[in-house]
Formats: structure tokens, C-alpha cells, sequence
């Protein structure tokens, strides 16, 4: 027999409220236990999620999403979270798994992963800022880094510029090994997490970057 999928209606996850119930449908372990739903409620909003893309234990950008209590586990991510009245408010990504830590898992909103549908549609992919260069946390630095670029005790936030990449955009901007970034685009960062996720919030491709610097200061 033929069978005819109908899309799901998508839901606005802007209007999402605390306490709402939801169904999360995914295929958890294996395809095994295919189209298993799990149930629960929307326990967060605005969540700022570490996140680590490369594996190699250090987190590397904060992903927008909102938070479930129903359980997401391997296989689920990438399933729909439904509301009650059958939308699809957003896309199944991660928990977190610690001992000490029960329901706490995350999902995609469907607002942010429309935008991204809509730009693969237009240009086949997704370009993200590259500036090329590596930073380290303020609050990581030693004394002596502090001593050796005349960095003051008095800045407590933003990212010191470690290396600039030869023959990047970057390299050719006035930044320097040792300025200290503590704004992109008039709002302050405190790490590298947060200056990560600036970076990518900055989809004027035909604009520059506004970076605000301490030098030796």
C-alpha cells in the first residue's frame, strides 16, 4: 500500500511557556526501539548550553536551546518535540549525564532550526565567521602572561588574543598577540564561550566585526 506523510504543522517556540506539556519521538540505543515517545514538560527557557563539537573535552560554542524533562537519550537526538496540540516546537539534542543530575535535557527551538533550513535552501550551506585566531580565558591567564603584556590585575573579563593566523583577514585588522577582547559588537564577553557565540550571532556577512580592545591596560 502507499503511504502518505504529512509534514508536521510547525509551532513557534517563541511563544513556548514553562510548564507545558510535551512529547519528545525518537530511536532510542538503536533502530530497534524505533518511534518510541517519552512525555514530559518544557522545565526551561533561553538555556545558553555548553556544548563540545570536536571531542576533545573542552567546550567550544553555547548552543540557544530550551529545557525538557523527558528523557533524551542516544539515538533521540535530531527527533521532534511536539506540543499538545501537535506542533513541532523543536528538534531533540542532548542531556546531561552526571550522577548527580536527573531530567535535565535539551532541545533545538524549531524557530533557530527553520533559519538554518531556510539559508541551506538558499546557499547549500552555512558559513560561520572564522577570525582566525586562538584565545584564552582572562581568568585563566598566569602572572606572568599578565606581566609580559602589561595586562592589568583590573581586567577580570574577556579573551586575550594568543595567536593570529598569518595572512588572515584578521592579521591585517591592527588586532595583536596580547590585546585583550572584551566586546564584539557592543556586547561584552566574558570567555571564550560567550565570544564564540557573539561571533556567530553576526550574520551581516557584508559587515565587519566591532571589537572592543584593551591593550597593554
Amino acid at each position: 500500500k502507499n503511504h502518505f506523510l504529512k509534514p508536521l504543522p510547525i509551532g513557534d517556540s517563541k511563544q513556548l511557556i514553562l510548564g507545558e506539556p510535551i512529547i519528545v519521538v525518537g530511536n532510542p540505543l538503536s533502530i530497534d526501539f524505533q518511534n518510541t515517545v517519552g512525555e514530559g514538560i518544557v522545565s526551561g527557557l533561553n538555556r545558553n548550553v555548553p556544548v563540545d563539537i570536536d571531542k576533545d573535552n573542552q567546550y567550544d560554542m553555547l548552543m540557544h536551546a530550551f529545557q525538557v524533562d523527558a528523557p533524551i537519550n542516544p539515538g533521540d537526538s535530531g527527533g521532534a518535540i511536539i506540543d499538545q496540540n501537535g506542533n513541532l516546537i523543536g528538534i531533540a539534542s542532548l542531556k546531561i549525564s552526571m550522577p548527580n543530575v536527573e531530567n535535565m535535557a535539551f532541545g533545538i527551538p524549531i524557530n533557530d532550526a527553520i533559519k538554518v533550513a531556510d539559508t541551506l535552501e538558499e546557499k547549500g550551506k552555512i558559513d560561520y565567521p572564522n577570525t582566525s585566531i586562538k584565545l584564552e580565558n582572562i581568568e585563566e591567564l598566569t602572572s606572568a602572561t599578565r606581566q609580559k603584556f602589561n595586562t592589568s590585575n583590573d581586567i577580570q573579563q574577556g579573551v586575550m588574543v594568543k595567536e593570529i593566523s598569518k595572512d588572515s583577514p584578521t592579521q591585517h585588522s591592527g588586532l595583536k598577540v596580547g590585546d585583550v577582547i572584551i566586546a564584539v559588537d557592543g556586547k561584552s564577553v566574558q570567555n571564550t564561550l560567550e565570544y564564540r557565540q557573539k561571533i556567530f550571532q553576526h550574520t551581516d556577512e557584508k559587515k565587519a566585526f566591532k571589537l572592543k580592545v584593551s591593550r597593554e591596560g
